[in-house]
Formats: structure tokens, C-alpha cells, sequence
């Protein structure tokens, strides 16, 4: 089966993505959201596996690395939840332009809570979602990630910190390192700003 790798334009990037077509008319489309930082890269080899499958099945897949993540351009500090929103608005307008399909948004962990963000603001245009694991509050998952930082400090004999004052340190527009991914308080408040019920 043909893999396509490409670049889509978005929000002044290139995005990297992987094509996944079906052999003859696509009986369906779907655009994966992978998940937040090690999470994404431990869950690449299942995401291809899954939309092989689905393509075999006859569904065109494109793999979506947003924004300051894996191939696409950009620093993950500079990243922010509305421009990873608009980064899966213009890869889904890409698949739906080249399938003829109505796309469903596939999301995993963080990306399933981001899937969900985009379709609640165009509900119409994204009809059908598929979740897998979705984290629920975007809040207590980013106090767990930064729990990491925390953690390492301590590990390591180094000055504690609390999550609330590594949120005061981004407030000042400080970039904090969180397991080796750089955070912005744009991204952090953005994803702790989301919750799966709204």
C-alpha cells in the first residue's frame, strides 16, 4: 500500500503528514490527532498500524504531526491550543479536498480532547468523532505532566518546585523544560483552559 508523505500549509508552517489512501473511492476519510509529547512518539508505529488497517478497509487516513511536533515546522514553545486547533481545521480541509469525504477527526489521549475542541466549534463540518483513551480535563492533565518536572527536581537534588509555581514561572513568559519538551504558558493554559464536557 502507497504511503504519502506530505506537507500542509497552516497558520504560516508546514505540517508534516502521512497519507494513508485506499485502493479505489475512499468509503470514508478520518485525520488522526496524535496525542501530547512522549505519548505521541510511544504511539506512532500503533497509529500507522491502525490506519493501514483502515485504509485496507477502504478509509483514506492522513497522520497529522501539529505544530512544533515530530516533522512539521516550528519550536513547541511557540506553540499554542488555538494554533494546533487551526492546524487540524486546514489538514481536515485538505483530506475532505482530496477524498470528497466527510472527515472524521481520530484522536488520541490529548489529541482526542483537541479532536473534540475542533468539532465543537463546527459541529456540521465534523459530524463523527473516534476517541481513543481521550484525556477528559485538560487542567488535571497538564498538572500530571508538569508533576514530571517536579518529580525530576527532587530525583536529583535540585531546588523544589510545586506545579502552581512552575504556572507562576510561565506566567512571567518563561519557557519551562517538562521531561525534555519546552513549554510556553500559551500551550499550558490552552490545554489546562480544555475539558471533553464543554
Amino acid at each position: 500500500m502507497p504511503i504519502k508523505p506530505l506537507f500542509i500549509d497552516s497558520d504560516g508552517a508546514r505540517l508534516f503528514a502521512l497519507e494513508y489512501p485506499p485502493t479505489g473511492r475512499p468509503r470514508g476519510a478520518l485525520l488522526y490527532v496524535p496525542p501530547f509529547a512522549e505519548e505521541m512518539n510511544r504511539c506512532r508505529a500503533l497509529a500507522a498500524e491502525q490506519a493501514r488497517a483502515l485504509a485496507n478497509a477502504g478509509y483514506a487516513c492522513l497522520l497529522l504531526d501539529p505544530y512544533g511536533t515530530g516533522d512539521s515546522e516550528g519550536e513547541l514553545e511557540a506553540a499554542s491550543w488555538d494554533i494546533w486547533q487551526r492546524n487540524v481545521n486546514d489538514a481536515a480541509s485538505y483530506l475532505a479536498d482530496a477524498t470528497g469525504c466527510t472527515v472524521t477527526l481520530w484522536g488520541l489521549r490529548l489529541g482526542g480532547l483537541l479532536a473534540a475542541s475542533v468539532a465543537s466549534h463546527a459541529p456540521d463540518r465534523f459530524p463523527r468523532l473516534l476517541l481513543w483513551q481521550p484525556v477528559t480535563d485538560g487542567n488535571l492533565f497538564m498538572n500530571q505532566y508538569l508533576r514530571l518536572r517536579v518529580a525530576n527536581l527532587m530525583d536529583r537534588g535540585l531546588p523544589a518546585e510545586t506545579t502552581q509555581s512552575i504556572r507562576e514561572n510561565l506566567a512571567t513568559g518563561a519557557v519551562v523544560e517538562v521531561a525534555g519538551y519546552p513549554l510556553s504558558s500559551a500551550l499550558v493554559d490552552g490545554i489546562s483552559s480544555a475539558k471533553l464536557a464543554s
